[in-house]
């Protein structure tokens, strides 16, 4: 009797840990972003309005609270030319871009200097977007960037960027330092694709123990924590 009631009880519990992936894969699997849809929530000082740095500040303050900067399950498994910390680059637009930036070049570590360089820019370009026209355009050039799969596409607004500045009648000395750093970045994700080794085509496992979206999602539903409603912004059970 005993041993048939624990046979039931394993059973049920790999039953429900089996359900419960398939709900939050689910969730996963619906269009949109939800980082976005928790931003009027969370942070009542977003505005689309705001500037590329402020966006992406609230963004980011949103994702940490929610642990939407985590990667989704306890193991994920990437392609070994993939830089190991993609997972954690918000916003999630952003991330697609360096996937298709290192599969292009099949060189994550420029791929990633690229998108470091680029929110150098942003930090220094957008605050002082209001007193500078080139700085204002750096900021919007920069932003666009970091959401342009297509490298040529990058390749040509960084030239345009850095004609701008030259041609300004006040150059830049430090953004011109920028741009001529982007510059390189570029150029060397658009020359001829890196040769990878045999072991960088196999694919890559990560182990991230509880430090994981499902984990946190489990973990509320089994201590009844309600979740947010992204209609009205109330508990919802």
């Amino acid at each position: 009797m005993i041993t048939s009631l624990l046979k039931r009880f394993v059973y049920a519990l790999f039953l429900l840990g089996v359900i419960s992936i398939i709900a939050f894969g689910l969730s996963k699997l619906v269009p949109g972003d939800e980082i976005l849809d928790y931003l009027s929530i969370d942070d009542s000082r977003y505005s689309s309005s705001a500037d590329p740095l402020q966006q992406r500040a609230a963004y980011a303050r949103v994702a940490a609270k929610r642990g939407l900067d985590l990667p989704l399950f306890y193991v994920s498994v990437i392609p070994g030319y993939y830089p190991d910390s993609l997972y954690a680059i918000v916003p999630v637009d952003v991330r697609e871009t360096i996937k298709k930036w290192v599969t292009a070049s099949r060189d994550k570590a420029a791929a990633m200097q690229m998108h470091r360089d680029l929110l150098s820019g942003l930090a220094y370009a957008c605050p002082r977007a209001n007193t500078s026209e080139i700085a204002d355009q750096c900021c919007q050039g920069f932003s666009t960037a970091l959401n342009t799969h297509d490298l040529f596409s990058v390749h040509h607004s960084i030239i345009r960027l850095h004609t701008l500045n030259a041609k300004s009648g006040h150059t830049d000395i430090v953004l011109g330092d920028l741009l001529n750093k982007l510059h390189q970045d570029i150029e060397q994700l658009i020359s001829e694709p890196k040769r990878l080794a045999a072991t960088a085509w196999l694919p890559s496992i990560y182990w991230h123990g509880k430090q994981n979206q499902y984990h946190r999602w489990m973990a509320g539903f089994i201590t009844l924590q309600p979740v947010t409603s992204l209609i009205d912004g109330r508990d919802a059970w």
